[in-house]
């Protein structure tokens, strides 16, 4: 059985970037509904030690109920802990060489992103991911698609589901994308990346 995890910050944290009603209601019905839903389909015999990321990697995605439970679990759980009460700011140490690398400076990062995100069609995720290649890039996914299924490491995500913004009051999605940069948590995103290069190495 899996649990799902404490917010790391409060409802009401999240504001004017989100209400405290849409943390809420985003947590206690989207997100933990995953979970309750996961765990009535996931069998009684299923390994205690086998964490989210293993099903992920290894599921048959035939397997469509479970997969898609299984990472909108995860997907929501890393969503939360790329937010902050006190985000915003800057990236900093390996994480920025590699965006400007890639991008060419962070607000061209930031640019490509809001693009992608705001031109998603339907529901989905939009990811900075570490792919195969040992290069950071964006990708779009749809529904409940997590790109640890092709063996990608995502490194920061932003939930493009309409329920993640349209909930009172409402916001639009270019409203709710830009704006996701004030309390981004680039020191869990910056910790993420230097534990990949770190694993690579």
């Amino acid at each position: 059985m899996f649990t799902l995890p404490a917010l790391p910050f409060s409802y009401k944290d999240l504001q004017p970037f989100l209400s405290k009603e849409q943390v809420r209601i985003h947590y206690e019905l989207h997100h933990a509904g995953y979970y309750r839903q996961l765990n009535q389909l996931i069998s009684e015999d299923t390994p205690n030690q086998l964490s989210l990321d293993d099903i992920i990697i290894n599921i048959d995605t035939r397997n469509q109920s479970i997969y898609n439970n299984v990472c909108q679990a995860w997907n929501h759980n890393l969503f939360w802990q790329c937010l902050s009460p006190s985000g915003g700011g800057e990236p900093g140490g390996e994480l920025k060489k590699a965006l400007i690398e890639t991008f060419g400076n962070v607000e061209k990062f930031k640019s490509k992103f809001e693009f992608a995100a705001i031109n998603h069609f339907g529901s989905g995720w939009c990811w900075l991911v570490y792919d195969k290649s040992g290069k950071i890039e964006i990708q779009t996914t749809s529904n409940a698609d997590c790109p640890m299924s092709d063996r990608v490491t995502p490194l920061m995500t932003l939930d493009l589901w309409e329920h993640a913004y349209l909930y009172p009051p409402h916001m639009t999605k270019v409203d709710y994308v830009t704006r996701f940069w004030s309390k981004i948590n680039w020191r869990f995103i910056e910790a993420k990346y230097q534990r990949v290069l770190e694993n690579k190495g």
